[in-house]
């Protein structure tokens, strides 16, 4: 949000602020009427309450505009796949006897569910391929 944008909100607000104070002036300058409590009640209140959004708006301006500005810088972009790494595991990956860490195949088709319907579906999609 830019300043711009947060003075035009005070202005306006200021004015009507200056519209309802004219109103009471135009209020005390005529004759009194039985409707005049009820009006003179209603601009006070709307002034209070102007008032009131004017100096909240105005102690929150900074905090505004910095958030305004924070948007207007792009997130940091995530690091690229480079060529050294690959994007996805072929088979012949997934059904090695080891993994980096020393875990075997064997001992994570045994313990492993998820990895045993992994290997499962990377069997199947090899053997798709070789059909096709």
């Amino acid at each position: 949000m830019t300043e711009e944008t947060l003075q035009a909100a005070i202005l306006q607000m200021r004015s009507q602020v200056l519209s309802r104070l004219g109103e009471l002036k135009d209020l005390a300058r005529r004759p009194t009427s039985t409707n005049d409590v009820a009006e003179l009640v209603n601009n006070a209140l709307q002034i209070s309450q102007l008032e009131g959004a004017i100096s909240a708006l105005q102690q929150m301006a900074p905090g505004l505009m910095q958030a305004g500005l924070d948007s207007l810088v792009p997130p940091p972009e995530p690091p690229a796949p480079s060529d050294s790494e690959p994007a996805e595991l072929e088979a012949e990956d997934i059904l090695s006897d080891t993994d980096d860490d020393g875990i075997g195949h064997e001992d994570l088709m045994e313990r492993s569910p998820t990895y045993r319907n992994s290997v499962k579906r990377a069997e199947a999609a090899s053997d798709s391929e070789s059909e096709g």
